[in-house]
């Protein structure tokens, strides 16, 4: 699976409905009833991801904050996303690196 965009690359050209692969670390995991959500985080910036499919969510659950993640999405576009107005609802999640002992969490 290969990288398409950069998370800079999606803030900036927003596209509705594009489909579009991205990798970096995972910055920050939450898991809610219904979705979990993922901070992903490159060289250029951090980025939403969306997951909502069950069988997703449970190969993500334990998932630890640093791990090297890739991600296969469409770009939604979001205006109350803190992150720059657009996330990515995933596809595919592909773990590249678990991180054992991730650091403190900071702000």
């Amino acid at each position: 699976m290969q990288r398409t965009y950069i998370g800079g690359d999606i803030l900036r050209g927003r596209a509705n409905g594009r489909e579009v692969t991205v990798a970096g670390w995972a910055q920050d995991i939450r898991n809610l009833k219904n979705v979990t959500f993922i901070v992903l985080r490159d060289s250029t910036g951090r980025l939403q991801v969306n997951v909502k499919d069950q069988k997703l969510r449970d190969a993500v659950s334990d998932l630890a904050r640093e791990s090297v993640i890739s991600v296969s999405g469409a770009i939604v576009e979001e205006p109350k996303s803190r992150l720059g107005g657009a996330e990515i609802d995933a596809y595919s999640i592909n773990i590249l690196n678990r991180s054992d002992a991730p650091p403190a969490h900071g702000s």
